[in-house]
């Protein structure tokens, strides 16, 4: 790695998406090394939170009509 350089890196993204059905929606996440999921301020069980390789976790939650 070059000089300077470490390879502790933290994103953040946001978004919304509108909801046209009520119903139970699942939430998939990749990732190496820590990574999480929010849904209207209620964080998903997909603990990816530590060090790991490479893996998939999902979490399903219930959401009304709306944004």
């Amino acid at each position: 790695m070059p000089t300077g350089y470490t390879s502790n890196v933290r994103a953040e993204y946001y978004g919304m998406f509108k909801v046209t059905t009520a119903g139970t929606y699942t939430f998939y996440i990749k990732s190496d090394d820590g990574s999480r999921i929010t849904v209207n301020n209620n964080l998903l069980p997909t603990s990816n939170w530590f060090s790991h390789g490479m893996r998939e976790e999902s979490a399903s939650i219930n959401l009304g009509v709306g944004w």
